[in-house]
């Protein structure tokens, strides 16, 4: 019963002192150019800067596959968000030829040069959380749902490369689209990103942490573990629990006497899903909490 109390105690305490409150940000493309696989050496050939090109296509006798690269820069979103859902739009001026199969786009793993990336000096990628989608008829946006890759970027701030795109799955006499790129005339028609996502206010997440406990965690937001660390000044049984936003224990770390000082554990959260956890530190009638946000 004292465990359950303590727990829910603190669970009243941080819901008070936090609060949680949805928004949306929209934000223009940060950089963004085409390849061409007919020239390899060639930025953006073929064609102005204010368009992208994405598709097999045939050009002097031979097929020629068009490619799109583009990065977002969602460093100015706030410390402590968790993003619940993010859309990123290409608008679809004209259509070429038929078009099979589908669009694919791929995660970056190097940086690029907005002027300079071509064919030849492409970046490498990974499939491993690509995104498929059919293609766009002209005049419509293409709308891709990036809400797990703007959460790893936002977990992983130095592996935001952007995105790869190219066509999968086609055949012989194809054709492509094309979009209008970030330097279109009409800034409403370019590539969009829209994030929503919440913040907490946790600034009165400290009036929790009395004078003789120290409670932190890093790194947070975190995949798929973290590096919890407390401070005791005073010799005690310490219970270190793991609960949910519906006050579960979904898991128990500490469960023992433990001397006063420094203490270190870690938590692998890869069993458990994406989302906003509580790490609750007790002794007796002194607790603590901290937030953590585990984004995979």
């Amino acid at each position: 019963m004292e465990q359950r109390h303590i727990l829910l105690t603190t669970i009243f305490l941080l819901v008070m002192a936090a609060s949680s409150f949805a928004q949306s940000i929209v934000l223009e493309v940060d950089k963004d150019a085409y390849i061409c696989g007919c020239q390899p050496d060639a930025n953006n050939p073929g064609g102005p800067i204010t368009k992208l090109y994405q598709g097999p296509y045939y050009v002097s006798a031979h097929q020629c596959y068009a490619r799109t690269a583009s990065c977002w820069d969602i460093s100015n979103l706030p410390q402590r968000s968790t993003i619940t859902h993010a859309t990123i739009e290409f608008k679809c001026t004209s259509t070429y030829g038929t078009l099979t199969g589908q669009m694919v786009f791929y995660r970056f793993l190097g940086d690029w040069g907005e002027t300079t990336i071509t064919h030849n000096n492409l970046p490498s990628y990974t499939s491993q959380d690509s995104i498929v989608i059919n293609w766009p008829t002209a005049g419509q946006w293409l709308s891709i749902d990036a809400t797990h890759l703007v959460q790893f970027w936002y977990a992983h701030p130095d592996s935001n490369f952007g995105l790869y795109g190219h066509c999968v799955n086609t055949t012989a006499n194809n054709g492509a689209v094309e979009f209008n790129s970030s330097r279109f005339a009409t800034s409403a028609d370019r590539p969009k990103l829209t994030i929503t996502y919440t913040t907490t206010d946790v600034k009165s997440e400290g009036t929790l942490l009395p004078s003789d406990f120290r409670l932190e965690a890093y790194p947070n937001p975190f995949n798929p573990t973290t590096n919890i660390s407390y401070t005791l000044e005073k010799s005690g049984w310490i219970l270190l629990n793991v609960i949910d936003l519906n006050g579960r224990i979904v898991d128990r770390l500490v469960n023992s006497y433990q001397s006063i000082g420094d203490h270190h554990i870690q938590w692998n959260a890869n069993r458990f899903s994406s989302g906003i956890y509580l790490v609750s530190l007790a002794s007796g009638e002194r607790r603590a909490a901290k937030k953590v946000v585990l984004m995979k």
